[in-house]
């Protein structure tokens, strides 16, 4: 009798979990649909062919926009950058790409001083918890210590993963993402919409840093400089054409900010060297105004429209070579 309670008591757990799981995935899939979802859907679905990607972290997702650039050139292509990427997650999305794709004409890879630094950002990146069954993912989320065997056949275990605000964000209302002027457009996202005013106050009030990290604290990696090396070695093979662009940025007053810059070029600049593909600095071509940055580090909408455009009239440039 008791053997047979304890198996109901433990089959109707089961049951409550497998429905209380079911309910927060569809409650976690409608809240993040635009933010993770549809993206990861495009990379693993090669149902649209592009001409060009653009991979990245933040500076890249929220600050290259392929609605001007393929305005200018006659390209269909996708912004791949994920806000907080680091160079291990980049090359899992190039991996992914390229496995359901055909490769690009051209991949621009965006390169800042925080993609040389180890961040280990896919122990929070969640949304991959959904999308175990691919093999790939399957073995990158495994690799940051996630147990995938275990998540894929009772999923509701992968909410244990989760840090309090991803869980308490399933019971939230759905995030109002204001939507102008092609400000949502394949993979790109900024809400930003107006130029910024009068910024001479707040921005001597920040430390430059889009690390959100002292200074001393950052140095470069050798593991995420080989990812980076992985990601350009993988379109090369495929014949894709990889071009390095430097992000719009102001410039530090800070010694210790300044020698870290110096040591990153230095990276990027044996990268371009190593493996023959150009590095585009956008900077050297205008000057962008404290006005086009939401803050210290990222655009707002109408400077990546500038930075787009740039971007844009450069590619179109090498495409009629």
């Amino acid at each position: 009798m008791l053997a047979k309670r304890f198996i109901f008591i433990l089959l109707l757990t089961y049951i409550v979990a497998l429905v209380a799981g079911f309910i927060f995935d569809k409650r976690y899939k409608q809240r993040n649909q635009l933010a993770f979802f549809d993206k990861m859907d495009t990379i693993l679905n090669g149902t649209v062919e592009y001409d060009a990607v653009y991979i990245g972290n933040s500076r890249t997702h929220f600050g290259i926009n392929p609605f001007y650039i393929d305005s200018i050139t006659g390209f269909k292509s996708f912004n791949l950058g994920q806000g907080g990427s680091d160079a291990e997650e980049m090359l899992l999305y190039s991996a992914l790409y390229l496995k359901s794709h055909k490769p690009p004409k051209f991949a621009v890879l965006t390169l800042d001083g925080s993609t040389v630094i180890k961040h280990n950002r896919l122990k929070d990146r969640y949304w991959n918890l959904f999308l175990l069954k691919n093999d790939t993912i399957n073995m990158y989320m495994s690799k940051a210590g996630f147990n995938t065997t275990l998540i894929k056949y009772l999923p509701f275990l992968k909410y244990a993963y989760f840090d309090e605000y991803s869980r308490s964000s399933i019971f939230l209302k759905e995030l109002y993402i204001p939507r102008f002027d092609h400000n949502l457009y394949n993979g790109f996202a900024n809400t930003h919409q107006t130029i910024t005013s009068d910024t001479t106050n707040w921005f001597k009030k920040q430390i430059f840093n889009p690390l959100d990290e002292k200074p001393a604290d950052e140095k470069v990696n050798d593991t995420a400089v080989r990812n980076l090396k992985k990601i350009i070695a993988l379109f090369k093979t495929s014949g894709t054409n990889v071009i390095i662009v430097y992000p719009p940025g102001i410039k530090s007053t800070d010694e210790k900010r300044i020698n870290y810059g110096i040591a990153v070029d230095s990276v990027y600049s044996n990268m371009s060297k190593e493996f023959n593909i150009p590095i585009f600095d956008v900077n050297k071509r205008y000057s962008f105004p404290q006005k086009y940055f939401s803050d210290v580090s990222h655009l707002n909408e109408p400077g990546t429209r500038i930075f787009s455009r740039f971007i844009g009239q450069y590619l179109d440039s090498l495409s009629k070579k």
